[in-house]
């Protein structure tokens, strides 16, 4: 298969994970808990794999880790990407063992870890924004040369103003949604479970009757009708967070590093 094809395939593959991954904030979303819990496993197994494909920047990183002459972003870039994989893992733990239908009949323990799993998976969205502002300049030069894009300064121009338009739009979402509200709920994310088996994540959020909460990670089911339409803001509210983090990545990488390097070791493919 050739380099063009294969980059082809890794975009596509990679704007599939980053919605399938934005519908999981909905889980009453296409079918409920069935398609969650497998869309969730197929997402964590699909971002190990990609990591695992990178295997040889990785290692290579590991080994100029500590080297002064190994650049910052680099560096970030690598840590980012291990933490987003202990975030998987949690959320995968997490996950199974909160299942209530492909491991509901394997898992005897009940945990209260379902405070845990939203966090986790909230601050996933953050990071997964930051490697793609990590990597931005990667994903450009690839996009431009499959889908022909000349170098004209009109062009960076308009990118730019869609850039500061995406980034005001995620900052709205992100504290209209109260994210790092929920980012700081993981001090509440392992107990044991209560007698009614609710967490006091989900009981806090009634009581508070805090609005959005319900349409997150464990959110209630949809009304007939307004699934389709819960269905499309959950995507645009969190693929504009998840944009608003990898604008704000970017901007902070060409303060750090100059003008934008098309090769390097920047970050992993």
């Amino acid at each position: 298969m050739q380099t063009k094809d294969k980059n082809k395939i890794k975009i596509a593959l990679d704007i599939i994970m980053a919605l399938v991954f934005a519908i999981l904030f909905n889980k009453a979303a296409l079918g409920g808990l069935a398609f969650h819990e497998t869309a969730g496993l197929a997402v964590g197994a699909f971002i190990i794999l990609h990591k695992v494909l990178n295997w040889a920047w990785i290692k290579g990183v590991t080994k100029r880790l500590f080297d002064p002459k190994l650049p910052f972003l680099t560096r970030a870039a690598y840590i980012v990407d291990i933490l987003l994989l202990i975030c998987v893992a949690v959320i995968i733990v997490t996950g199974i063992l909160m299942s209530k239908v492909l491991f509901a009949n394997l898992i005897s323990v009940r945990l209260n870890v379902e405070a845990l799993h939203k966090a986790v998976s909230y601050i996933a969205l953050m990071l997964i924004g930051v490697h793609v502002g990590l990597s931005w300049n990667r994903v450009t030069s690839i996009m431009k040369k499959l889908l022909h894009i000349p170098q004209k300064r009109v062009l960076g121009a308009v990118a730019t103003a869609c850039a500061v338009a995406v980034f005001a739009l995620g900052s709205y979402n992100i504290v209209s949604m109260g994210y790092f509200d929920r980012v700081a709920s993981i001090a509440s994310g392992y107990s044991e479970r209560g007698e009614d088996g609710q967490s006091s994540f989900t009981q806090g959020a009634e009581i508070g009757g805090g609005k959005g909460w319900h349409n997150g990670l464990g959110g209630g089911k949809g009304e007939g009708g307004k699934s389709g339409a819960d269905v499309l803001s959950t995507i645009y509210q969190n693929i504009s967070i998840m944009a608003a983090f990898a604008v704000f990545t970017y901007y902070i990488g060409k303060l750090i590093n100059g003008k934008p390097k098309k090769t390097g070791i920047m970050t992993a493919a």
